[in-house]
């Protein structure tokens, strides 16, 4: 081997110790942020969702994929649970039968599944329900979504007598209060 081929390897070897130790270093950064993301809450990472803790829901008509229809007074008495899907969201598409064992746990609240997005796929999701959640396919224009003001997907509504009590995206966060 020649004194060349020596100094190349040797300049090879010493970029190659360079590099292991510049990834080292960003892994070590990255699992650092992960973990300060990870102690954030949803409310410290995003602006408050719509529609507003308070808030009454609005005035609404819509029909079910088994033709049954639901209205605000529907959902405007006591216990009930409204979870906003799309086709094109991986998030929606695993919290939807997450939102379907929730629902089918709540025997004496009302619940509605709006699914938006592509026919056919909201139809597929709506599926996970089993026909025991009152389940609407937006196959148009979000119509539904934009009437109860929903500015991301998946939203999940907990509300009493009308009133939103609860506005979350995660399962975990989805606790009502005791009834007065």
């Amino acid at each position: 081997m020649n004194t060349t081929t020596q100094a190349l390897l040797g300049v090879v070897g010493l970029l190659v110790c360079l590099n292991l130790l510049f990834t080292y270093g960003v892994v070590r950064r990255l699992k650092e942020h992960e973990k300060r993301f990870a102690d954030l809450g949803p409310s410290d990472v995003l602006p408050p969702a719509a529609p507003a803790i308070g808030s009454e829901i609005p005035d609404f008509h819509a029909v079910t994929v088994d033709g049954r229809e639901v209205s605000r007074t529907v959902l405007g008495s006591g216990e009930a649970y409204v979870g906003f899907f799309t086709t094109s969201c991986a998030p929606c598409r695993e919290r939807l039968p997450e939102f379907a064992r929730f629902a089918a746990d709540r025997q004496n609240a009302q619940v509605l599944a709006v699914i938006a997005g592509e026919p056919d796929k909201a139809r597929e999701m709506a599926e996970a329900f089993d026909g025991r959640v009152l389940t609407v396919v937006e196959e148009g224009p979000p119509v539904l979504s934009a009437t109860f003001e929903v500015d991301r997907y998946p939203t999940i509504l907990a509300l009493r007598d009308g009133t939103v009590e609860v506005n979350a995206g995660i399962m975990a966060h989805l606790t009502m209060s005791p009834t007065a």
